[in-house]
Parts: C-alpha cells; structure tokens; sequence
C-alpha cells in the first residue's frame, strides 16, 4: 500500500512501514509501479491483479481492511 496526499508519503509491504518522507514541493503526474527510479529497469516478473486508488484520505483502520481483504482474495 502506498500513501500520497501531497504532505507526507509512506509505502508499506505486508502491513509493515517500509519507507516514509515528505514529498516537497512535488506534484505527482503519474505514477510509474516496479520499475527503478534511476534506470526505469522494469522490477516485476509477475502479473498485476488488482489496482485500487482513492482520491481521498483512507484512515489506518480502513487500509488495514482493505489489505486483509485482498490478501484472502488471493490467498496471499
């Protein structure tokens, strides 16, 4: 799960705060998924499934849910 709300960002990986900082002045316009910053070298071997975004605040309680449901949708 990724947050981004122009004040903060935080990235977490099966629940657990992986990378946290401000962004700045920066303005997001678009979002490139696992490929590597510097060299745009593509990270992912697999498939994506799924693809949710919310263009408002989704509070701790409710991302926490929305991880565990797709988790058992998978089976992950």
């Amino acid at each position: 799960s990724c947050l981004f709300d122009g004040a903060s960002s935080e990235m977490w990986l099966g629940g657990v705060s992986n990378v946290t900082g401000n962004p700045g002045a920066n303005t997001l316009t678009g979002l490139t998924l696992f490929s590597d910053y510097n060299s745009g070298s593509l990270l992912l071997t697999g498939d994506i499934a799924e693809v949710l975004v919310y263009n408002a605040a989704v509070g701790t309680t409710d991302r926490q849910s929305v991880e565990a449901y797709l988790a058992a949708k998978y089976g992950l």
